[in-house]
């Protein structure tokens, strides 16, 4: 297994956790005095989500390769759209828009995994993106894609106890460069 796949999970994690980050920012505003415990349990919750949508996005593209005959070509090409338009949207989100404002909520359940879902569907479309990967290879995309959401949730946490929201935009752009810059990977390595 070659480092690329694992250098891709970083920067797939990394560009995937900007909602992430975002959403933990904001609770960590809202909720300045969660236990530990249930902060890890969240984070947890949160790398779950990430870790079964990419396999998800996955599985349907395999699926649909297999029985569409030349897709594999397409992929590369389909792999780089949507990651650029992905990226693009973020770095316009990051440019335009004023950070989210934090507002009281309790937690519940229902809306955690709301907030799980919403923040992962992203990590879908990777799926899409490593469907030229093996089972493994893909496993292990995933596994990184999660861990590294677990830690920014942490962080994100973290940080907003501390600074709040004033750093939103720039990681929405950092994130938006990250996923053009994968895109761009997966189509050069494509013709090599």
């Amino acid at each position: 297994m070659s480092g690329i796949i694992i250098l891709n999970g970083l920067l797939f994690g990394l560009g995937l956790a900007v909602d992430v980050f975002i959403m933990a920012l904001t609770d960590g505003l809202d909720y300045p005095d969660i236990k530990r415990a249930k902060l890890l349990m969240l984070a947890m919750l949160f790398s779950a989500f990430n870790i079964i949508m990419p396999m998800l996005g996955w599985l349907c593209m395999h699926t649909i390769s297999v029985y569409v005959p030349y897709f594999d070509e397409a992929l590369s090409w389909i792999a780089f759209g949507v990651m650029t338009a992905l990226g693009a949207k973020m770095i316009v989100d990051g440019v335009r828009k004023r950070p989210p404002k934090s507002e009281r909520r309790s937690i519940n359940v229902g809306a955690i995994i709301l907030q799980c879902f919403v923040t992962s569907v992203d990590s879908l479309a990777v799926g899409f993106v490593i469907a030229n990967y093996t089972v493994a290879e893909s496993v292990v995309c995933a596994i990184v894609i999660s861990a590294v959401t677990f830690l920014v949730f942490c962080l994100g946490f973290i940080a907003g106890r501390r600074c709040g929201l004033r750093y939103a935009r720039i990681a929405y752009v950092i994130g938006g460069i990250a996923f053009i810059g994968i895109g761009a990977e997966i189509l050069i390595t494509s013709f090599l």
